[in-house]
């Protein structure tokens, strides 16, 4: 009885273990996913690709709609 005991114990225990570090890597990876976000999103503004300026200022823009490929 004891020896089914101990077992039980012993795979609860393994069980509530793996859980606790499963929770700790899942909120880990949350954190740093959220770091990658920002520093490419500052990335982007800092130095942005020549698309980008391309597009802010107007060059060979002309006239259509980029993403449904619609003409104005």
């Amino acid at each position: 009885m004891f020896a089914i005991a101990t077992l039980i114990a012993a795979v609860l225990g393994g069980l509530l273990v793996t859980g606790v570090l499963t929770l700790r890597l899942l909120v880990q990876t949350r954190r740093l996913h959220g770091q990658l976000r920002r520093t490419r999103h500052e990335l982007e503004w800092r130095y942005p690709s020549a698309r980008e300026l391309a597009a802010r200022s107007g060059v060979g823009d002309r006239g259509g709609d980029r993403r449904t490929g619609a003409q104005r």
